[in-house]
């Protein structure tokens, strides 16, 4: 049985596009362009106060020594980058922008709130050039993007992964033959962004589900299941702007629609004495559990006890947990056009289709793939295992498809599934992007 989840926090989509905002980055734009002028003027004085001292007077720029046929103009640029340096390693300010010198004098960095430049003043033939190295005038990097809230939840993000590939045997998986993942079979995987933390300024966006779909089965495919799907995933990291990557997890939905998993939970304990189970490391703080990969025999003198990590089933009025159809049909019949602009956000990112249609039974279109979370639902005499999957527009609960089975007598069995991989991808929170104004996408600079 699934539930379907769909609680969306609103503030997470819309961002930040009010007029004050935009007048703010205006003007601090304004002021990087304006420090610019500062340093290139200062620069220049520098020059002129460097060519009579080297050309005029003959002398070196710091020590009173002649200065050699041919190094003069040497002589000039070390007298211009040590005056940047003496000006600005202290840090000042024009408007709202900080000039700051970094290492050898002539490299600068220009920051404000949103926005940061580099660059480098070179003396080259009798002129001065300004250089930039680092990120582009009105460049924001991931960092501030998060924390403006100018980046979005569903915006597209043009992210390419380096080529790479990985194969799953049997034994990791529990299927009947070797399982190879390539990122050129994925050429044509879409990436969004799938949350804006602004406090730590963290961006993670998610790729589409691979077109391959990986099969687990029975108690290698549950017991391996995490590992091999984050090992699957880690073929779609090392693209520029990538920091770390891995599966989705069911904590990435829940997390991003706002259900409350722990308190959703069916809960209880049950213990067991014989049979073969696979065993859990429960954390009383935050209430999950984490299984182990290979299962241990249960005997009066070691018990095996359980928590039921599973959700509950819809009851007899087809309201799932979670309020999954309620919310969504509260949104369809009052929602503003906002909500359900951001209810459909969600709903392509997470679960694909349309969530109207999906509201109204209909899942053309839904996605199905695994998470990266495993978890149990027992009764007197046996436990069930099984791996979250995302499946019609809803989140697997934990009543069928299980994936592994056992009970008090020692029987033990399991099942074959076949789900997409989703890879998730934690962007670097120092690099740079920039919008594109046709496509509204992201691009890395």
């Amino acid at each position: 049985v699934l539930l379907i989840l769909a609680g969306v926090t609103i503030a997470q989509l819309t961002g930040t596009d009010s007029a004050p905002v935009k007048a703010n980055e205006a003007k601090q734009k304004n002021d990087i362009g304006a420090a610019k002028d500062q340093v290139y003027l200062f620069a220049t004085n520098a020059q002129t106060e460097a060519y009579e001292r080297v050309y005029v007077k003959g002398k070196k720029y710091n020590v009173d020594e002649d200065v050699t046929a041919g190094n003069a103009s040497t002589e000039v640029s070390k007298f211009v980058k040590d005056k940047i340096k003496t000006e600005y390693s202290g840090g000042k300010n024009v408007g709202l922008a900080t000039i700051v010198a970094t290492e050898e004098g002539a490299k600068i960095k220009i920051s404000t709130t949103d926005f940061e430049v580099k660059g480098e003043i070179t003396p080259k033939g009798g002129n001065l050039t300004w250089e930039e190295t680092g990120t582009k005038e009105g460049t924001k990097t991931v960092e501030q993007l998060a924390q403006s809230g100018t980046i979005k939840v569903g915006d597209y993000v043009n992210y390419t992964p380096s080529s790479g590939s990985v194969t799953k045997t049997p034994a990791q998986t529990g299927a009947d033959n070797d399982q190879t993942f390539s990122t050129e079979s994925e050429s044509t995987m879409t990436w969004r962004v799938l949350s804006v933390n602004s406090t730590t300024g963290e961006i993670k966006i998610v790729g589409s589900p691979t077109t391959q779909q990986l099969t687990l089965y029975g108690r290698a495919g549950f017991g391996n299941a995490e590992t091999v799907l984050n090992s699957v995933a880690s073929i779609f990291g090392g693209g520029t702007g990538a920091a770390s990557v891995r599966s989705i997890t069911e904590d990435d939905i829940f997390d991003a629609i706002g259900y409350d998993k722990v308190a959703n939970y069916i809960g209880g304990t049950q213990t067991y004495t014989s049979g073969e189970w696979f065993t859990e490391d429960w954390n009383s703080e935050t209430g999950t559990a984490t299984y182990s990969t290979t299962t241990t025999e249960a005997t009066a003198g070691s018990p095996i006890t359980l928590h039921n990590t599973a959700h509950n089933q819809c009851d007899t009025n087809n309201e799932w947990v979670g309020g999954g159809i309620n919310i969504a049909s509260q949104t369809l019949e009052n929602g503003t056009p906002e909500e359900k602009a951001s209810m459909q956000k969600y709903w392509e990112i997470l679960f694909g289709g349309d969530y109207e249609d999906v509201a109204n039974y209909d899942t053309t279109g839904c996605f199905n793939y695994w998470c990266a979370s495993r978890f149990a639902n027992w009764g007197p005499y046996y436990a069930s295992f099984f791996v979250r999957y995302v499946c019609n527009g809803r989140i697997s609960s934990g009543s069928g498809n299980e994936m592994f089975l056992s009970n008090g007598e020692g029987y033990t069995h399991g099942y074959s599934y076949s789900r997409a991989v989703v890879p998730v991808v934690t962007l670097q929170s120092n690099i740079g992007m920039e919008q594109d104004s046709n496509t509204n996408a992201w691009n890395f600079v």
